[in-house]
């Protein structure tokens, strides 16, 4: 009988220093968990001011105004004075058409309309002395109006060769060679071998974004906008 009361003592004694160690153990994860953490570096001095709001959108950056040069008269290309990337000014050359043709063709004109008024003007004395008809009179009059009207369009055409800036800008684009055989864009009987712009001009930028409908009432007139 000592032997089982000694026993029995061993065990409690387990029993109770078990439940020590496990209460000790409470405390001490209790009071590890209720200890404040330090959280300075998180915290920030409130500060009187404004707020800033930003409103992201996707767009592209184009020129303002832009152009394609066509020519007007059909020809081959035989000097280019400009390249993609130079300034120019309003009405600077920029290409010169193969006019050897067209310079053939003035001549021509050049001499029938000073031989059409020789013949008027002999003509016309001829009349004033009583030689010839009213009737032969008009008909050299009129041959000497129509070889100076056509001089006259012809002179005007000699500009047709020559391709100039419509306006101040930069050459963004060059479309064609020295060689190149070019036609007017609205020309309907074009060679499909033809090319019908010789560069593109631009000038100034703009950006148009593409901005959310719930986000439009946020957007003043002259608010700044940041590009990235």
């Amino acid at each position: 009988m000592p032997v089982i009361f000694k026993k029995n003592i061993n065990i409690k004694s387990a029993i109770i220093l078990v439940a020590f160690i496990t209460f000790f153990a409470f405390l001490f994860n209790t009071f590890k968990k209720s200890k404040p953490k330090d959280i300075s570096n998180y915290v920030v001095s409130v500060e009187k001011g404004l707020l800033s709001e930003s409103i992201n959108s996707s767009g592209e950056i184009r020129a303002s105004k832009s152009v394609k040069i066509s020519p007007r008269k059909q020809g081959f290309i035989k000097n280019i004075y400009v390249d993609e990337g130079d300034l120019v000014k309003k009405d600077d050359l920029l290409a010169l058409l193969d006019e050897k043709d067209f310079v053939f063709k003035l001549e021509e004109l050049k001499l029938n309309n000073k031989k059409q008024s020789l013949n008027f003007k002999r003509r016309e004395f001829l009349f004033n002395e009583g030689a010839i008809s009213r009737e032969d009179f008009e008909i050299s009059r009129n041959k000497f109006k129509t070889s100076k009207a056509k001089l006259n369009d012809a002179i005007a055409e000699k500009s047709f060769y020559q391709i100039r800036a419509p306006f101040s800008g930069i050459i963004t684009r060059k479309y064609a060679e020295i060689g190149t055989y070019v036609a007017p864009s609205a020309n309907i009987s074009n060679s499909p071998n033809a090319k019908n712009f010789i560069f593109e001009l631009s000038d100034g930028i703009e950006i148009i974004a593409k901005v959310p409908e719930s986000d439009i009432g946020r957007i003043k007139i002259n608010q700044k906008a940041v590009l990235r």
